[in-house]
């Protein structure tokens, strides 16, 4: 039967193509039996995975009611806490506003006992000042009083001391001309209202001496001599014809003194000696 079925393969075309048609829908059919499992396996899948889904759906839910619970719980313990941050701040607001006023009232009292404390030194201040000043403007007073009496003694002293002195140089210049060059002469104190005061004045047939007196003579000296000469040529012009004999009469004198009368032949003596020679 087998080599039937092989030499009708071979030879029958209508044989070969029912056994063709028999073969395929067979394969058709077991494709179709392999599909079907298929889609039973992925129908108990999608089962499984719609399952799960119900599964996590009630889950989520659940999940979902318990966050509104909590968001609910989160809400009212918000507000407690807010109720009691308010009343803790309504609470902190009054006692510092108790403290402020507190403060406030210590700090006015400390003020106005610093015033008055100030007020009272003050016024120890003011009146101990006023009696240094009362106490400083009498001795003052007196020290002011003290130095017009000194000051007055030690004028009267100068110009005794002065008129003394120039008397003394007077003698002196008239002494000497008469003993060293035989020449007897007034020698006096020449004062021409509002123009010149001379200390030392004599005039000779062809010559005149000028001379000044210091207790104390510096380089200065000169200088009032020479004005002193000018002042004098001025409103007695007829001796500028005469010789002009310069003279310093002097206790002490400075060393730069000494050196510049021997420059300009000014005759300069202190009563005792002479430092420089006197030329007529």
């Amino acid at each position: 039967m087998s080599s039937d079925i092989v030499e009708r393969l071979k030879n029958d075309s209508e044989f070969i193509k029912k056994v063709a048609e028999a073969l395929s829908t067979n394969a058709i059919l077991s494709q179709l039996g392999v599909i079907e499992r298929k889609v039973d396996y992925l129908m108990d899948i999608d089962k499984l995975v719609w399952e799960k889904f119900s599964e996590n759906d009630k889950k989520f839910n659940a999940l979902l009611e318990e966050i509104h619970k909590l968001r609910e719980d989160l809400i009212k313990e918000d507000m407690r806490h807010n109720q009691e941050m308010e009343k803790m701040r309504q609470d902190f607001d009054e006692k510092m506003q108790k403290e402020d006023m507190r403060h406030n009232q210590e700090m006015e009292k400390m003020r106005q006992d610093f015033d008055e404390k100030m007020q009272k030194e003050d016024m120890r201040h003011n009146q101990e000042m006023e009696k240094m000043r009362q106490d400083f403007d009498e001795k003052m007073q007196k020290f002011r009083t003290d130095i017009r009496k000194d000051v007055k003694v030690i004028k009267k002293t100068l110009e005794n001391l002065s008129i003394s002195i120039e008397d003394e140089a007077i003698e002196f210049l008239a002494y000497k001309l008469r003993k060293d060059y035989n020449i007897d002469v007034n020698v006096i104190s020449l004062n021409i209202q509002k123009v010149v005061e001379i200390d030392i004045f004599a005039e000779l047939s062809d010559s005149i001496v000028v001379g000044e007196v210091k207790v104390r003579a510096g380089i200065k000296a000169i200088k009032q001599l020479e004005d002193s000469i000018t002042k004098l040529m001025k409103v007695r012009p007829e001796l500028g014809k005469k010789k002009i004999i310069r003279m310093i009469y002097a206790k002490k004198m400075t060393p730069d003194l000494i050196e510049e009368c021997r420059k300009r032949g000014v005759y300069l003596t202190n009563g005792i000696s002479d430092l420089t020679h006197l030329v007529l």
